[in-house]
């Protein structure tokens, strides 16, 4: 028996559907491949080895599933043998996640008219930014502020708005405040204004910015100056300090914006007035400086200076007294020096007295007899001669005389004046007896010259 076979199909092409595919990494796709003959006709049953030019790109099984591995290209081929038919893959890294959006800044404070550029920032679940998006602008306000497409705002009124960036779902806001701007300064005003205060005095001043119509612009703080801190000063807070009688005028500035006021200072009224020393005594030769402390009401003492002092004389034959208070005796007498500040009067009460020519000085004294000698009870009178540098007798002179030693022999008086003779006529005692031969001295000491008169007692 004859038994006749068909040749098995031979294999002419193989194709691979789908013959493109675009995966995400992480992603799958199932190819089919499909054998045919030279006619075209599929030729069933067979079995395919499938490959892939980039395993670091996708991966393929031996049943034609291919598996997305890293972002790029690969070609999966399906063969039989020398015949063989493909597929491009292209895979690509999938878009991050959008997990948060930032707006910077996330407020914002607005003068109407004015504009603020916002930023705004998607991040992925783990934190990292995601570049490249954009971003859909709105506000919750458009009476407030408005919102460009790029994120500008546009301060609209007073109020507030909310500004919202989203990125799909995901949304991040800035709070907007705007506010209307205050006035322009167009003048300061000073009050009090034209005070007088006195020194050591303080007025606490007050500057008040106002506007073209003449309303006060708030929140304004001025800079105060002095124009003389000799006479004035003022502190950054406006207190007005009197340092000594004068006028000043102080300056409050705002914004470039002066406004001032003058001010006098006046000196400290004089409560008493007190002249040292109360008491003197001058030669009329002599001058005396007399000194004056005036006194406020609170007890300080007031400086002189800007106050009119008059001194007067009580009897200006007697003393007379300069406008400094220097007074020169100018007869022998009594007068009252007397100062008056502002009405109120000190006095100093002055005695003169005549003036003694002025007297050589002593250049002589001598004992006569130089020794004598007494008993015990006796006394006698000797005779002391003092005479001046020119040999003349010195008269007016006050002489101390002693002894040195009262228990053997005394001489009175102690003390004596010359007369116009220059003689003195002392008593000289004998006391008591001593069995030696020394002397007992008397010295007389007049204008620092001496003499020793020896007194024997037997």
């Amino acid at each position: 028996a004859i038994v006749v076979t068909t040749p098995p199909p031979v294999v002419a092409s193989v194709t691979v559907s789908p013959a493109t595919a675009s995966l995400l990494t992480g992603g799958t796709q199932q190819l089919t491949a499909t054998a045919r003959d030279a006619a075209g006709n599929v030729v069933t049953g067979q079995t395919f080895s499938w490959t892939t030019t980039a395993a670091s790109v996708a991966t393929v099984s031996s049943s034609g599933s291919v598996t997305a591995v890293g972002a790029g290209s690969a070609t999966i081929t399906a063969s039989i043998g020398s015949v063989n038919g493909a597929a491009a893959i292209v895979v690509t890294t999938p878009p991050p996640v959008v997990a948060s959006v930032t707006v910077s800044p996330a407020t914002a404070s607005l003068l109407t008219g004015g504009t603020q550029q916002l930023v705004a920032t998607a991040k992925d679940a783990s934190g990292g930014v995601i570049p490249g998006l954009t971003f859909t602008w709105t506000t919750s306000a458009s009476q407030v502020a408005t919102i460009s497409s790029g994120g500008l705002v546009t301060a609209v009124a007073a109020g507030s708005a909310t500004i919202t960036a989203t990125s799909g779902t995901v949304t991040g806001t800035s709070a907007i405040t705007v506010t209307t701007p205050p006035p322009s300064v167009a003048s300061v005003s000073v009050t009090p204004t034209g005070t007088t205060i006195m020194e050591g005095q303080g007025q606490q001043l007050t500057a008040t910015a106002l506007d073209a119509s003449g309303k006060t612009v708030p929140g304004k703080v001025a800079t105060w100056t002095s124009s003389d801190a000799a006479v004035a000063t003022v502190s950054a807070s406006g207190m007005l300090s009197g340092v000594q009688a004068g006028k000043v005028t102080i300056t409050a500035t705002i914004d470039g914006i002066a406004g001032t006021a003058p001010y006098t200072v006046t000196i400290i009224p004089v409560h008493a007035v007190t002249v040292t020393p109360a008491n003197a005594t001058i030669l009329t030769t002599q001058t005396v400086a007399l000194s004056a402390t005036l006194t406020g009401p609170n007890g300080q003492t007031l400086p002189p200076t800007g106050r009119t002092l008059t001194w007067t004389s009580s009897n200006s034959s007697i003393a007379t007294v300069s406008s400094s208070g220097v007074v020169s005796g100018v007869a022998a007498g009594t007068t009252t020096i007397s100062l008056t500040v502002e009405g109120k009067v000190g006095a100093s009460a002055l005695v003169v007295q005549v003036a003694q020519p002025s007297l050589p000085a002593v250049g002589n004294v001598s004992f006569l007899p130089s020794t004598v000698t007494l008993q015990p009870g006796d006394d006698i009178t000797v005779i002391i001669f003092v005479r001046d540098v020119n040999g003349r007798a010195a008269v007016g002179r006050t002489c101390d005389l002693s002894s040195h030693d009262d228990s053997r022999a005394t001489i009175s008086p102690a003390q004596v004046t010359t007369g116009s003779t220059g003689v003195l006529l002392p008593t000289v005692t004998g006391v008591k007896r001593v069995n030696n031969s020394s002397p007992v001295n008397i010295t007389a000491l007049c204008g620092g010259v001496n003499d020793k008169l020896k007194v024997y007692v037997r």
